[in-house]
């Protein structure tokens, strides 16, 4: 099943002689209305819900996160002040300080098609078959544009403490690829708790890019904060250590056909 995208401009990785980055193109309404991507529930579909109360709230967050992610992919690859962390098997990682906290950005190839890596990502039900470190994930809403919002709780590991988020996801065409970006929103229903560090996220996601040899080329790409008190290079050094293993699950997921057996 394809991926249905929401609005875009088609502009976003044409060079431009200023070098600023072109707004992605929104409108109050989307031409289609429901998404082709399914939502593996426990019945049915969560409905798409038009005109929700935070529906302009949300599109607003996740608009200003796909203009800060896709800044950053339509560039060259090794950006400067980036610092590599890792180079293994293919996989390059960079990561950066910021004020928010820190950057990471990475560079793989799978065996998948856009299709299935979007559907993989988007499947709330069967997160936890292959991503050992979500404690708890739920689809919260799901709204029009291909636009999503989903609460995740990590585990605890070690001495640091579970973190929990509540993300706005969206869906875009750009350049050769689909982009599946994502960014903290706040929600009524998933306040903060005792016990638990609410992370934040300013923009995340993944770019993925069909190759010749039918492989995709992925970058993925955060700004975010951890929360707590971790030192910045403590989480950097845990999250780009822990890329391997997570792409090996990805690969192993999309293999297995968890989304088609859901």
């Amino acid at each position: 099943m394809g991926v249905q995208l929401s609005k875009f401009c088609t502009q976003c990785f044409e060079p431009d002689e200023d070098n600023s980055i072109p707004l992605i193109e929104t409108s109050s309404k989307s031409e289609n209305t429901t998404t082709t991507v399914s939502f593996s529930m426990e019945s049915q579909e969560l409905r798409v819900e038009e005109n929700h109360p935070k529906q302009a709230y949300l599109f607003k967050v996740i608009q200003n996160a796909s203009i800060e992610f896709l800044s950053h992919i339509r560039c060259e690859f090794h950006e400067e002040g980036f610092n590599e962390v890792l180079k293994k098997d293919k996989l390059r990682v960079l990561s950066k300080d910021c004020e928010v906290g820190y950057i990471l950005k990475s560079e793989y190839f799978l065996n998948c098609t856009a299709d299935e890596f979007i559907e993989l990502l988007k499947d709330v039900k069967n997160r936890k078959l292959w991503d050992e470190n979500v404690e708890k994930i739920e689809l919260v809403l799901n709204l029009p544009e291909d636009t999503t919002v989903t609460y995740i709780k990590y585990k605890k590991f070690l001495i640091v403490s579970s973190r929990d988020v509540v993300i706005v996801n969206r869906v875009i065409k750009a350049h050769k690829g689909v982009a599946y970006i994502s960014a903290s929103c706040e929600h009524e229903d998933y306040p903060e708790t005792d016990g638990t560090v609410r992370a934040f996220v300013e923009t995340s996601g993944y770019y993925i890019e069909p190759q010749e040899d039918g492989r995709c080329r992925i970058i993925g790409f955060t700004i975010g904060d951890a929360g707590g008190n971790l030192p910045k290079n403590m989480v950097k050094t845990v999250a780009a250590s822990a890329l391997p293993k997570f792409i090996a699950s990805i690969d192993k997921a999309i293999k297995s056909g968890i989304c088609k057996k859901a």
